[in-house]
């Protein structure tokens, strides 16, 4: 492969070489295949799969956003493991403030590896603002007076800093959270760093890069064919390592000259091919950011593609401490929503909400995966289902 004159870059078939040794050492570990398989191996493995999923901490469903009104509109399934979710929005949107709390969300509540690929943000910055955000104080606090004419602290900086301290303790301890903020970092390095990690670890949560045109894209004849290579690339890893990969992506000035400033996927910013390989596409947008007397923390979340379900707008609030809440969720015409009991809006899904909190499945569903079991134990046994709606 290294010598073969296919016209590959080297840094291409160093990963295509990663490639194959990730799906030689994942067949070592469950002694699954790639390529066809038959109907019978495909059920095999999902009843296994559908298993996880009655177990309160089943690793096979998906993975919060960390906004409650977002992840209800995504519906029961979340965000699918193996997608491409993109966030995409004007500056000063609160792209990084979204990309930040998934991560940490990712990290705290599902309790899994979230890699966050700055390329925008240094290290010593993204330590402050994820500590800002999950401790809901001021980033203020790590730029303490330095005259009597600056302006003082506005909050209890003695008691803040013992809660940021506290935050970073509860953060260092998950082991869950890493951040790497190489300048121009290319797809061959995420790719080679995630492969990484999901060998260590035996899993990753998220994938999080902040933001596509930043990176360093292969050559091309143009722009949007470089990084449409990237789009591609990352949507592979996603179902390679059976992760969530978050990219935020900057768009086009020309949306500011529409009267409605809404952004649409087309509105990415040198690639159209990012619409073809996203599973979901975000936007963020405020009226605040065009209209200096509008609220300026309100703040719309428009889910504009949903590969696996439906999509809306979530209404939020941009917080001062550098978080998004859920304000109120605007359904769409289909949907048949229904609210929690005793949670009122306004609150943001920041508290862990463990799976243990939540409903197991029905026993129909557990009889369900055991009767795939002892289908497969009993060769050539029939099983014949009524299936009969049931109230709670």
């Amino acid at each position: 492969m290294l010598y073969a004159r296919n016209g590959m870059t080297a840094e291409q078939k160093f990963d295509a070489i990663q490639g194959l040794f990730t799906e030689i050492t994942e067949h070592v570990k469950t002694g699954r295949r790639t390529g066809l398989r038959t109907f019978y191996d495909a059920v095999t493995d999902w009843s296994a799969e559908f298993d996880e999923r009655l177990k309160p901490d089943g690793r096979s469903r998906g993975l919060s956003t960390g906004i409650r009104s977002l992840d209800e509109l995504l519906g029961v399934k979340r965000i699918v493991r193996g997608s491409l979710f993109v966030i995409g929005a004007r500056p000063k949107m609160g792209k990084t403030t979204l990309y930040t709390q998934m991560g940490v969300n990712c990290a705290t509540v599902e309790n899994e590896p979230a890699l966050m690929f700055s390329l925008e943000m240094p290290e010593g910055q993204m330590v402050e603002k994820i500590t800002a955000q999950k401790g809901r104080i001021s980033p203020n606090l790590f730029y303490p007076d330095m005259t009597k004419e600056d302006y003082g602290y506005r909050g209890d900086w003695n008691g803040d800093l013992k809660k940021a301290t506290g935050v970073m303790g509860a953060l260092i301890d998950t082991n869950n959270l890493l951040i790497d903020d190489t300048p121009g970092i290319s797809l061959a390095h995420v790719m080679a760093e995630s492969r990484r990690i999901k060998r260590e670890r035996g899993k990753v949560g998220m994938i999080l890069v902040d933001y596509l045109t930043l990176m360093t894209a292969d050559k091309a004849e143009r722009n949007d064919l470089a990084y449409g290579l990237i789009t591609k690339g990352l949507k592979t890893l996603a179902k390679e390592l059976d992760c969530v990969v978050v990219l935020l992506t900057q768009l086009n000035r020309e949306l500011e000259k529409r009267t409605n400033k809404r952004p649409l996927p087309s509105d990415s910013r040198d690639t159209g091919q990012i619409e073809q390989d996203c599973d979901y596409w975000l936007a963020i947008y405020r009226d605040g950011a065009y209209d200096e007397n509008a609220n300026q923390s309100d703040t719309e979340l428009l889910l504009r593609l949903n590969r696996h379900g439906e999509t809306g707008v979530v209404y939020c609030e941009a917080a001062s401490r550098g978080r998004f809440t859920t304000a109120i969720r605007k359904l769409p015409a289909s949907a048949g929503a229904r609210k929690r009991k005793n949670q009122p809006s306004g609150v943001d899904f920041d508290e862990k909400e463990t799976r243990a909190n939540k409903p197991l499945l029905t026993s129909s569903a557990s009889i369900l995966a055991a009767a795939f079991r002892i289908s497969d134990a009993v060769p050539g046994l029939t099983l014949q289902w009524s299936i009969h709606p049931c109230g709670r």
